[in-house]
């Protein structure tokens, strides 16, 4: 089903963001690992990185963020900014997520967006040089991860205990949210709040 809502991104994204590219792959390491890789190797387009699973995902402080295909939406939007300030880049991201899926939802500081007390999705948001010339843009790397739906016990306890709050799902608040519609509703917009 995300397949099907990968033109509409392009085509509401491209007239804005000229070579925006959007990709999806089955399964990967880290949607935000694999864009910091290639902006190492010379990339400076932007480009929406989209992974079915996500294996070894990453969230503030490197906790993980396991991405299972069905449960959850990952990736990550790599855009070349310059702006003069980045204290807010995280802050940017996670109003722009809320606002675009649901009010119920809530912005934890800094990088988690919580709905009724429990964890629904996480933010990273990295940087990296994306040229030697002075002046020039840096690349960031905006990885999103969310839960469509209540991740299932066999995921959460995959590292050990299960934790002591379950996450939640944003098909509890969209009732048949699926991860492509998800995808719809926040990358146009958090495209256009970026560069706002």
């Amino acid at each position: 089903m995300l397949t099907a809502h990968l033109e509409s991104v392009w085509q509401a994204v491209a007239p804005v963001l000229p070579g925006f590219t959007v990709e999806l792959l089955p399964t990967i390491d880290s949607t935000n690992s694999e864009l910091m890789r290639r902006v190492r190797t010379g990339l400076n387009e932007p480009v929406l990185l989209v992974a079915q699973e996500q294996t070894a995902g990453r969230g503030r402080l490197g906790k993980p963020w396991t991405s299972p295909p069905g449960h959850s939406l990952a990736f990550s939007l790599g855009l070349p900014l310059a702006p003069l300030d980045w204290s807010g880049l995280s802050l940017v991201v996670g109003v722009s997520l809320a606002e675009s899926l649901h009010p119920d939802l809530r912005l934890k500081w800094p990088n988690d967006l919580w709905l009724d007390g429990r964890k629904a999705g996480g933010i990273l948001v990295e940087t990296a040089s994306a040229g030697e010339a002075p002046g020039a843009a840096r690349m960031v790397t905006v990885g999103v991860g969310l839960n469509i739906a209540r991740p299932p016990a066999s995921v959460l306890s995959a590292g050990g205990a299960l934790p002591p709050v379950q996450p939640a799902g944003l098909a509890e608040c969209r009732m048949g949210l699926t991860d492509g519609e998800a995808l719809e509703a926040v990358a146009p917009a958090l495209v256009n709040d970026l560069l706002a």
